[in-house]
C-alpha cells in the first residue's frame, strides 16, 4: 500500500486547455481583441491619409483656379495707352482741347513729372504759338490748371524764393528734383530737372525748369475750376488749322 502512494504522489497532472470560450471579463476572446486593435489602427492610417489627400486636391484646385485667373488677366498697357493715362488722373491730358476765355489750346505734347515716386503735375504744350505755350495739370484733389506762356527772364542758377515776373512778385510754393518723361515730342527735352511752382496774390502763377543748360520759365495765371473748360479731344491727324491760342 505504501507503494501505490509513492506511485500516486509521483503523478504529473495534466495541464488544462486555455478555452477558446470568452472570457467572463472581456467578453470576447484575446485573438478577437488584438484583431479590433489592428483594423482600428488600420482605420486611423487609413483617415490619415484621406485627409491628406482632400488637402491635396484642394490646394492643387486653388493652383489651378490661381493659374486661369493670371492666364486671363488683361494684358500690360501699350505705350499708347500709358501716354493717354493721365488724363484719367489730371485735371486736362494729351490732345484735349482747352478753352480760357477766348482762347483755345490744343495740347499735343509734354512732359509728365514725377519726384520718383508719384506723378506731380504734366507740362502740356500747346500746338499754337511754336511751343511757346503750356498748361500744367495737376493730379487730385487739384482741380485747377496753370495757364502759361514762355518769358524771358533773369532766374538764378537756384531757384528763388520770390520771383520777379514783369513786375508782379510770385511767391515759391513748390520745389523739388524731378524725372521728366516725354509724351510725343515736346519742345522742351530734358529727361532731369528742378520744377518750381510759383502764385501770386491776384492770381498770378509760373514754372520753372532748371536743368543742365539753364532755365527756362513760363508765366501766366492760375485757372480754377470752372473758369476752362475742356472741349474734348482732338487725333494728332486732325489738328486745328487755326492759331487761338495768344496769351
Amino acid at each position: 500500500m505504501r507503494g501505490l502512494y509513492a506511485i500516486a504522489d509521483l503523478t504529473v497532472p495534466t495541464p488544462a486547455r486555455r478555452s477558446a470560450r470568452p472570457s467572463p471579463s472581456l467578453g470576447r476572446p484575446w485573438y478577437e481583441e488584438g484583431m479590433s486593435l489592428i483594423v482600428a489602427a488600420v482605420a486611423a492610417a487609413g483617415v490619415g491619409l484621406a485627409a491628406s489627400a482632400i488637402a491635396v486636391g484642394s490646394w492643387l484646385r486653388r493652383r489651378s483656379r490661381s493659374a486661369e485667373a493670371e492666364d486671363a488677366s488683361p494684358p500690360p498697357a501699350t505705350a499708347e495707352a500709358a501716354s493717354a493715362a493721365p488724363r484719367d488722373r489730371l485735371t486736362v491730358g494729351l490732345d484735349d482741347m482747352v478753352q480760357v476765355d477766348e482762347q483755345t489750346r490744343w495740347l499735343c505734347s509734354g512732359l509728365r513729372v514725377s519726384d520718383g515716386a508719384s506723378l506731380r503735375c504734366a507740362l502740356w504744350f500747346a500746338s499754337e504759338g511754336q511751343g511757346q505755350l503750356l498748361v500744367v495739370a495737376f493730379p487730385p484733389p487739384d482741380q485747377h490748371i496753370y495757364w502759361l506762356a514762355r518769358t524771358d527772364l533773369a532766374v538764378p542758377a537756384t531757384p528763388p524764393s520770390r520771383l520777379d515776373a514783369e513786375g508782379r512778385l510770385l511767391d515759391r510754393i513748390a520745389t523739388f528734383p524731378a524725372y521728366l518723361e516725354p509724351v510725343r515730342t515736346p519742345p522742351l527735352s530734358t529727361d532731369q530737372a528742378v520744377i518750381s511752382w510759383y502764385e501770386g496774390a491776384v492770381g498770378d502763377a509760373a514754372v520753372t525748369v532748371h536743368d543742365t543748360r539753364g532755365c527756362a520759365a513760363y508765366v501766366g495765371r492760375r485757372i480754377h475750376r470752372g473758369d476752362y473748360e475742356r472741349m474734348g479731344t482732338v487725333a494728332p491727324e486732325d489738328e486745328p488749322r487755326a492759331s487761338t491760342g495768344a496769351t
